[in-house]
């Protein structure tokens, strides 16, 4: 799976559930312990971003990210297309970096 769709699927699943905000370093975090670059998550973020599919918030040195009306769409259609199945090593990796960081954001 490429970077870009787990970061969709990540909105999809999660991001989007809980305030819809992330901040970078939390989603590199994340989509780390699944396997991706910390390089290969901020290209997908770029570029994201460059399409109009998330837009980017800068607070001092941070930066936070969160779907446009555009993006949320795709993320809407993209779960109407997909039945729902439980990915329970995804979830219990992500429970894992939930504990021993605190939260994502």
């Amino acid at each position: 799976m490429k970077a870009r769709s787990m970061l969709f699927t990540l909105y999809g699943d999660s991001i989007q559930r809980y305030g819809g905000e992330i901040a970078a370093q939390s989603l590199i975090a994340v989509m780390g312990v699944l396997g991706f670059t910390p390089q290969a998550v901020r290209a997908a973020l770029v570029r994201t971003v460059r399409q109009g599919w998330v837009q980017r918030r800068r607070v001092g040195r941070r930066s936070f990210y969160v779907l446009t009306p555009r993006g949320r769409l795709r993320v809407v259609a993209y779960e109407d297309l997909h039945v729902e199945v439980p990915r329970p090593a995804m979830i219990q990796r992500l429970c894992a970096i939930n504990q021993s960081a605190g939260t994502w954001t």
